[in-house]
């Protein structure tokens, strides 16, 4: 019988690997020239949605009061999350999907770091060829040729590997949170932590301009309302991790994430075959062999981080 965990833990990379296309597409279709800091902002007000449906489904959590110490860790979680969103939009903004999502196996692996440092979790021998594999995997398919020159596309590469460190520390925060609070106070401190952090963003003035120039131009404005809209299908997925890290360790709910980036190809090819144009994406033979060879590489060695 399949575990409640694994199908729990599939259920956000299904989901976010819709987000990645809807992403790039509203990026490049009406993002020109829109800071990724800004894109960050909007993914952190999201969260305003789940904290208004959670104190709707239980009004009690108006009154209820909480010590510093119970709410410190989800909420930092919330602030760790929008770290890891702003690295995915600059790897996003600088990036094909089917080369960006794949990336993300370097969870895992930072799931096992802290879990082992600051959940007490255990890390073994086949961990560690697991983390080599899957770092050769993400060097693999963030990689071209050029001019018979092997290149690596580094700031892509270190913004989603910043962008692994955030959304892991924010995993730790609200797992390390669910020794205090019930899932729905812990989910809703966590992104009452991310909107916070988009508010004080906002109140910077370079930022506050920004964020007023998304409401005064009609393009901007669509980038806006399907930035919204995906970030709404996001927090659910999140929401869902979220839930899935309270019954196994961070790493093995971060592992069956990986299959993600086979999602992500999946789409991207459907969309090349009945929607040519819509996205940027090299499909030709010798990169769509090299993209599902490195997938096939990631996958494997995500696999081995389970064990």
């Amino acid at each position: 019988m399949i575990p409640e965990w694994f199908l729990l833990a599939l259920l956000p990379p299904l989901i976010w690997a819709s987000n990645y296309h809807i992403d790039k597409i509203a990026i490049t279709k009406f993002g020109k020239g829109v800071p990724n800091v800004q894109l960050a902002i909007i993914s952190g007000l999201g969260g305003l949605l789940v904290i208004a449906s959670l104190l709707f489904l239980d009004p009690s959590r108006v009154t209820t009061s909480w010590s510093f110490h119970e709410i410190s860790f989800t909420f930092a979680g919330g602030i760790f999350y929008l770290l890891g969103s702003y690295m995915y939009y600059l790897g996003l903004s600088k990036e094909e999907v089917t080369r960006v999502a794949p990336l993300y196996a370097f969870s895992p692996i930072f799931g096992i770091l802290l879990g082992t440092t600051l959940l007490g979790e255990h890390i073994n021998a086949l961990n560690i060829l697991g983390i080599l594999i899957v770092v050769a995997g993400g060097i693999l398919v963030d990689s071209r040729v050029v001019k018979h020159i092997f290149k690596v596309n580094w700031t892509v590469l270190i913004a989603i590997a910043v962008s692994c460190v955030g959304f892991s520390l924010s995993s730790v925060g609200f797992k390390q949170s669910s020794n205090y609070l019930d899932f729905g106070d812990n989910l809703m401190w966590f992104f009452v932590g991310s909107v916070a952090t988009s508010i004080v963003l906002i109140l910077m003035p370079k930022h506050r301009q920004d964020f007023l120039n998304l409401f005064k131009n009609h393009t901007k404005r669509k980038l806006t309302l399907v930035m919204i809209i995906s970030n709404i299908v996001g927090n659910i997925g999140r929401s869902i991790h979220n839930y899935a890290v309270l019954l196994v360790p961070i790493a093995f709910v971060q592992t069956v994430e990986a299959f993600e980036s086979a999602f992500v190809l999946v789409i991207a090819v459907l969309l090349g075959k009945f929607f040519v144009g819509l996205e940027p994406e090299d499909l030709s033979r010798r990169v769509l062999a090299q993209k599902l060879a490195s997938i096939a590489v990631i996958i494997t060695g995500s696999l081995l981080l389970m064990f």
